[in-house]
């Protein structure tokens, strides 16, 4: 199945990309300390997810795909788009909207092209489903004769691409506060290396056709 590809891409990227980001410097000052504590617990959660998958725990994996998304989404705001008055707020416990952070975050990132903004439209619902044990969740704690864990191809696929995508917007947003081009270099190596082995893989996997003679 092409889920368990691209899981394969998800175990490799966690582990050759944490490998590379071991020992990093990162900057000290107040902000960025904000902003690299939530972007580092992100980085967690996706291996987190990951190892939760390889165990076949998916509720549980589900269940973070909302909390690697906020943690996401607050690292880079708090780098990209707080005020001074914003960071006193946070540190005082105060938290905005998470779609106000989303907005912000996307006018300082036109790369991004509203990517995250449709992330979270399509697919915010579910997220809070998943995580608090809504309909989302417990719908899928049913089979025909047994309890288990029944999710569709198609919901796995959803979670491993979305994990894989916002931990390397983290690794990424970490690796810019760092001011580390050479990190940076060798992250977006290991990622197209970590791609072609996939569409290496899925080509592989296709059935051959053969012509009648």
């Amino acid at each position: 199945m092409q889920s368990e590809i691209e899981f394969q891409k998800l175990t490799y990227l966690v582990e050759k990309v944490g490998m590379i980001m071991q020992g990093i410097n990162v900057p000290s000052d107040p902000r960025s300390k904000l902003s690299i504590g939530c972007l580092h617990s992100a980085t967690e959660h996706q291996a987190s997810i990951t190892l939760l998958y390889s165990m076949q725990m998916y509720g549980s994996a589900f269940s973070l795909l909302r909390v690697l998304f906020e943690s996401t989404i607050r690292g880079m705001w708090l780098s990209r788009a707080a005020s001074e008055e914003d960071l006193k707020r946070f540190i005082n416990g105060v938290k905005k909207e998470f779609g106000d952070l989303v907005k912000e975050v996307e006018a300082t990132a036109p790369d991004l092209n509203g990517s995250l903004t449709a992330l979270k439209n399509l697919h915010w619902n579910a997220m809070n489903g998943f995580t608090h044990t809504g309909i989302h969740q417990v719908s899928r704690r049913h089979g025909a004769t047994a309890l288990g864990a029944f999710y569709a191809e198609s919901d796995l696929m959803k979670l491993l691409k979305a994990t894989s995508v916002l931990g390397i917007l983290a690794y990424g947003e970490i690796i810019e506060l760092s001011q580390s081009p050479e990190v940076l270099a060798k992250v977006k190596k290991t990622i197209n290396e970590i791609d072609q082995w996939a569409i290496d893989k899925a080509a592989a996997t296709q059935p051959k056709h053969t012509s009648d003679k």
